[in-house]
């Protein structure tokens, strides 16, 4: 008796596992992570989004998309534009988005990054077009903060933030480049010779305020003397008086050792 009771447990919990692994098969196990959100789709109908966790879903024609909602990198490569004054210039951008609504970045456009990308490069294109090459050179961030503020509103369409669009490089033609090194270089000597007349110009105002001084105060010209024999070693000095009684030295002469 003991034994059939055993085995007939034994037989319902082979059937009951059997039974268990049948229902199983009919559900799917999803797992969304918190940097992604997804969305159901059943016989092609959207269903809802799904958030971060742990799902069992009825496994009959489900399908499910994924989209990763991270801070992202859209890089745009170089492009010839043409500024105002009919200069040729190249310039990337970079710009930093994230998709805010799921649903609408996979429904609403086929291909929401293609989508960033083209509006970008259209949006460089005007705002290059009325800029001359010296405004474009010196406004990097005015052009960077235009970008922004012409692609915000249009991405947020389709379910993109634009974060951040930063100009990475402007290239120029190897001509423009050569003209652009001497203009800076003119610079570069036009500033030192400027430093260099300021010096001389300062150093001529403190001959003629010494001039001034000595002229209204003679006896400096005594202190100087003296300053100047204490300082001297090995020189013969020659005095000579001149008409107000002073003592001028003239040039001083080395003294020859073996004469002495």
């Amino acid at each position: 008796m003991d034994k059939v009771m055993v085995l007939s447990l034994l037989l319902a919990i082979v059937i009951v596992a059997a039974a268990v692994k049948s229902v199983l098969k009919l559900f799917t196990k999803v797992l969304v992570y918190e940097n992604e959100r997804a969305l159901l789709y059943r016989d092609g109908k959207f269903v809802k989004t799904l958030e971060p966790g742990k799902y069992w879903l009825w496994n009959r024609n489900i399908q499910i998309k994924r989209m990763d909602i991270r801070a992202q990198w859209l890089h745009v490569a170089s492009q010839e534009l043409l500024t105002s004054d009919n200069m040729q210039v190249k310039i990337s951008l970079a710009v930093q988005y994230r998709v805010l609504d799921v649903y609408t970045a996979l429904e609403l456009v086929e291909n929401h990054y293609a989508t960033l990308y083209t509006m970008a490069q259209l949006a460089l294109r005007e705002a290059v077009a009325p800029m001359k090459l010296d405004e474009l050179m010196t406004a990097r961030d005015a052009v960077a903060e235009a970008l922004t503020k012409a692609l915000t509103p249009k991405a947020a369409e389709f379910g993109v933030e634009v974060i951040l669009v930063g100009v990475r490089d402007i290239m120029l033609p190897g001509e423009v480049k050569k003209i652009m090194s001497q203009v800076v270089k003119a610079q570069m000597e036009s500033k030192a010779a400027l430093e260099k007349a300021r010096g001389e110009t300062a150093a001529l105002r403190s001959l003629a305020n010494a001039a001034r001084m000595l002229e209204s105060t003679p006896g400096l010209m005594q202190l100087r003397l003296m300053q100047s024999l204490n300082e001297s070693t090995g020189n013969t000095i020659v005095f000579g008086a001149t008409s107000n009684g002073l003592l001028l030295p003239s040039t001083p002469r080395k003294t020859d050792s073996a004469s002495e």
